[in-house]
């Protein structure tokens, strides 16, 4: 089920190069950083900046310089920030880890590409030195997910121009997947394409013993806590075509001859080839494009599709 995106691009191409020569689908580990990142603002965009005049009641929350700030009580030109204990920085789930930061137990930060939750108070210990800071469950099954690429080009045969020269054109086809595996748990929900990709952001789509589901959610549900297969369709699929030889040659000039009796003009070998071995001309191939696949807690992989 893994390739049937990838099977029915080259289905595509296929159809458009007759007689081409195809070469087997090549399976291979995909180019992907392990390390997890977070994929969202670090400040509420919603919040109304802070302003001196204005009086603030508890529980009110503002933006202001390097954050979000919540009143801890009635205030007003207490400007937010360390000076003041009016104000409390809010901190979201999986902010980077910093050393002048306090955390209490169950506080979450991300630092070096994992999650880890704090164990009790701490201030200026590395989460990579343990204690009292621990990895979570979710970024060790996020790390260690694994994802595939598939691999696909078929060649049609050189194109002959009117002077002798030629060119030939190669389509190929990249899909990116998550490895089929039996699990109980399915730990993805989207794939957030980059800007070179539109934008958009798309459902995990995958088959559990023959039924479909999108997103984290859907396929646990279908999971029900229960070990079963779970194939992937692709992430992302990528293609393109790269022409090499002369596909618009300039016209050799051809000799004139004076007509005469039963005369066939005719080309000396070492002309024909002169002709024929035109300098290829190379089309580039796409630069590679990242995705973000992500679970519902925005917590994502990069994964590199080229």
């Amino acid at each position: 089920m893994k390739t049937a995106l990838s099977l029915g691009a080259v289905a595509l191409i296929l159809a458009g190069s007759a007689n081409a020569t195809c070469g087997p689908i090549m399976v291979s580990p995909a180019p992907t950083n392990p390390d997890i990142v977070v994929d969202r603002p670090y400040v509420d965009v919603f919040a109304p900046a802070w302003e001196a005049d204005r009086v603030y009641q508890k529980g009110e929350i503002v933006l202001h310089t390097d954050g979000v700030y919540q009143a801890r009580w009635w205030t007003q030109n207490e400007e937010p920030g360390p000076t003041w204990a009016s104000w409390e920085k809010l901190k979201r789930d999986y902010d980077e880890w910093s050393n002048d930061t306090v955390y209490n137990q169950g506080n979450l930060v991300l630092h070096a590409g994992k999650a880890y939750q704090a164990q009790y108070w701490t201030q200026g210990h590395n989460p990579i030195n343990g204690t009292p800071w621990l990895e979570t469950e979710s970024s060790k099954k996020l790390r260690a997910a694994e994802f595939i690429q598939e691999s696909y080009d078929c060649g049609a045969p050189p194109q002959y121009n009117p002077d002798g020269s030629y060119y030939y054109t190669r389509h190929y086809v990249r899909s990116i997947s998550l490895a089929t595996e039996v699990t109980d748990e399915v730990i993805f929900d989207t794939v957030r394409f980059s800007n070179n990709f539109t934008g958009r952001v798309e459902m995990i789509t995958a088959v559990i013993e023959g039924q479909t589901c999108q997103g984290q959610a859907a396929c646990n549900a279908l999971l029900n806590g229960e070990e079963k297969q779970v194939s992937y369709y692709s992430l992302a699929t990528k293609s393109w075509s790269k022409t090499y030889g002369s596909v618009m040659p300039t016209p050799t000039p051809q000799p004139t001859y004076e007509p005469t009796p039963n005369y066939v003009p005719r080309i000396e070998t070492g002309e024909l080839d002169e002709r024929t071995m035109q300098p290829p001309t190379y089309e580039p191939t796409p630069p590679p494009e990242m995705i973000l696949v992500c679970n519902n807690q925005d917590m994502c992989r990069q994964v590199m599709i080229n």
